[in-house]
């Protein structure tokens, strides 16, 4: 019922005869949304992951700012989509009108606000081999706990049958016997916005439902992702979706300044 804008990046060649694994750039706000409205300039990874081969897909969910007011309290005391419905929906349509998307081949990386994201979403269970989600995604950093707190404020519930309250649907952690395919975690040791025990936290879920995945801590780094993980999460991609063995020992360039480049 409410149309959405988004962003699509695609090769600088495009070969319609051929199919593309699509990559999906998430961040569910709600101060902000996918498509940065504020701060830093973006869009340079996602043209970068697209030049290696992708399909990159950005879109501002329900949820996030710059519409209206009903527009952006779609998540005030609910943020446990992440608004995974919207994008799916999204990737459906865009599929439909470029066959050349490969729905077999779909991957999901963010970074803060976008890790607190479900590992699989139980809304994104696939119901045939074209659906998006199936299960490689590359989550960074972690979740920030103020973001919910912030959004459930004057909304908290809780259900003292149940145990539970309205921030159980923010908590990843609680969703990792839902993880199909591959997950790659990273996190800064010297991360003062997302503390490093909110990925370990996930990581002891991960673990206990006896659960494949890879992941780094990085040393000295804060909340910031550095030239290393970028490449890193890139040869994850490469590797698991386009079926390539990325180049060994790649040295990404240093950042002049965090978001630079």
């Amino acid at each position: 019922m409410t149309d959405l804008y988004g962003l699509l990046y695609l090769p600088s060649t495009v070969d319609t005869a051929k199919h593309y694994p699509v990559i999906d750039y998430i961040y569910p706000g709600p101060q902000l949304g996918t498509i940065r409205t504020w701060g830093y300039p973006t869009t340079g990874e996602r043209r970068a992951l697209a030049e290696l081969g992708f399909a990159v897909i950005e879109l501002n969910a329900l949820g996030t700012p710059g519409r209206s007011k009903a527009f952006h309290d779609a998540y005030y005391g609910d943020l446990g989509d992440g608004g995974i419905p919207d994008h799916i929906a999204a990737i459906k349509q865009l599929a439909a009108r470029y066959r050349f998307l490969d729905l077999d081949r779909v991957g999901i990386y963010g970074y803060s606000g976008e890790a607190s994201l479900p590992p699989v979403p139980s809304s994104a269970t696939p119901t045939s081999s074209r659906s998006p989600y199936r299960g490689r995604a590359i989550m960074i950093a972690g979740r920030t706990s103020s973001i919910g707190e912030r959004s459930t404020r004057g909304r908290f519930k809780a259900d003292t049958v149940r145990g539970t309250d309205n921030f159980e649907s923010q908590a990843n952690y609680r969703l990792a016997g839902n993880l199909k395919g591959r997950l790659l975690l990273f996190h800064g040791d010297m991360d003062t916005n997302v503390h490093p025990s909110m990925s370990l936290r996930l990581v002891d879920a991960l673990m206990k439902a006896g659960k494949d995945f890879d992941m780094y801590i990085v040393p000295d780094a804060g909340h910031e992702l550095t030239p290393y993980m970028i490449k890193r999460g890139w040869d994850y991609f490469v590797r698991w979706l386009l079926g390539a063995e990325p180049p060994r020992n790649y040295k990404m360039m240093e950042c002049s300044e965090p978001y630079a480049c």
